[in-house]
């Protein structure tokens, strides 16, 4: 009996401390206070429309999260880069899908409903141009003052017209494989290899030797004076070749290695890896030497871009540049995005159409509007094979470029 009533008063004892302890767990989720989410919407576009030259698109909206990663931005499912994030704006890169009229939708975290924007039109800002379905080997190109485009094959051997219509003939066959080709002020085609100048009659698509030069020459441009400057690879030096026909070699690349050449605003520019560069001279870049007279007379070296301070185009190799009538500098490479835009007055830089254009860049020339051509040469892989592809594209860019002399 005893027994019983200890084991009682200890039961009752455990109750009563158990009743008086409270229950530190966790709380439900339905019992705790739920974050006042704030949906994010879409309020206007900037620009209104996409066209040519647009790198950048501005998303106008509120409640769109300042942290990129907790944005995503798609244009009818394609997602594109986000390069800046506020609560009222998202910055994002033209995307590779084009059309009248694209859907945009922003899914930001914390927003319960995706914000959407319709009918937003990008146009089209490359293709390719002059059907050439062979992949044959395309080398070098130029374009004349009526925005005829004239592309150099190897094997066959033969030069290219492709008209502003698109319609592309065969009008003769190159004697030697150009490095380069430019448009001469008689309206020939004037090409460059080893040490050996080139002309070819465009209507006749007959081809001489214009003259042969001391040094290597594979590439060249001409003043408004009718001189070309010409010079190309290890130790080829600059060279100035006068309209009757004499020639001088300047000595100022003796040891360097010229990579392009290209006359712009009475000045030579120069992509040149230099041989011994020190504090004042990079080790590659674009260096220019005003024209001072009829003679081809040249002023001293002036560095203008150094090629290092591209950031991670640095790690890739520069082939070809040109200007905008504003002067701004395009640079042609083997970057992933091979055209880098360089404002040398502002001091910035930009990837031109990032994830849109795509190849290595085997020659690049303006036309007489809007329009940029280059040669594109890229691997695509097929069953594990790797195979070389060539075309020829045709680039809007919004806006014209810088006359070259030759074609006047």
């Amino acid at each position: 009996m005893k027994s019983t009533i200890k084991i009682l008063i200890t039961l009752t004892a455990v109750l009563l401390v158990m009743a008086g302890c409270e229950y530190d767990g966790p709380t439900a989720a339905y019992d705790q206070p739920q974050p006042n989410y704030s949906n994010a919407s879409i309020t206007g576009m900037d620009p209104e429309t996409a066209g040519a030259g647009v790198n950048d698109i501005k998303i106008l909206g509120e409640n769109f999260s300042d942290s990129l990663e907790a944005n995503q931005v798609y244009f009818d499912n394609v997602q594109v880069d986000i390069i800046e994030a506020t609560p009222t704006a998202l910055k994002v890169r033209r995307p590779k899908s084009y059309g009248d009229s694209l859907t945009v939708n922003v899914v930001t975290y914390g927003s319960l409903i995706v914000a959407t924007w319709e009918a937003y039109r990008v146009d089209q800002v490359v293709s390719t141009y002059g059907n050439f379905v062979e992949n044959k080997q395309l080398e070098a190109l130029t374009v004349d003052q009526d925005e005829t485009v004239y592309v150099m094959q190897r094997s066959p051997a033969s030069v290219h017209k492709i008209t502003s219509d698109g319609k592309r003939t065969v009008i003769g066959q190159a004697a030697i494989i150009p490095s380069h080709v430019v448009m001469a002020p008689n309206g020939k085609l004037t090409y460059f290899k080893d040490k050996r100048i080139r002309q070819m009659d465009v209507s006749s698509g007959v081809s001489d030797t214009l003259l042969q030069v001391s040094k290597n020459a594979a590439f060249g441009d001409y003043d408004k004076y009718g001189n070309l400057y010409t010079g190309g690879g290890r130790s080829s030096d600059l060279m100035v070749v006068q309209p009757d026909l004499t020639f001088n070699v300047t000595g100022i690349y003796e040891d360097d290695d010229i990579l392009y050449i290209r006359v712009y605003d009475n000045h030579v520019y120069l992509l040149v890896k230099i041989d011994s560069p020190d504090e004042n001279t990079p080790e590659l870049g674009i260096f220019k030497h005003e024209i001072q007279d009829a003679n081809g007379t040249l002023g001293e070296r002036e560095t203008v871009f150094d090629w290092a301070s591209t950031g991670d185009y640095a790690e890739s190799e520069p082939l070809a540049f040109t200007f905008s009538a504003y002067g701004k500098l395009f640079i042609g490479s083997d970057n992933l995005d091979p055209i880098l835009m360089i404002d040398l007055d502002n001091e910035t830089q930009d990837i031109v159409y990032k994830g849109i254009l795509t190849g290595i860049i085997g020659g690049m020339e303006w036309g007489t509007g809007d329009f940029l051509y280059y040669i594109k040469d890229e691997y695509e892989d097929d069953d594990g094979n790797s195979d070389e592809i060539f075309n020829l594209m045709r680039v809007d860019l919004g806006e014209s470029g810088a006359p070259y002399y030759g074609r006047e």
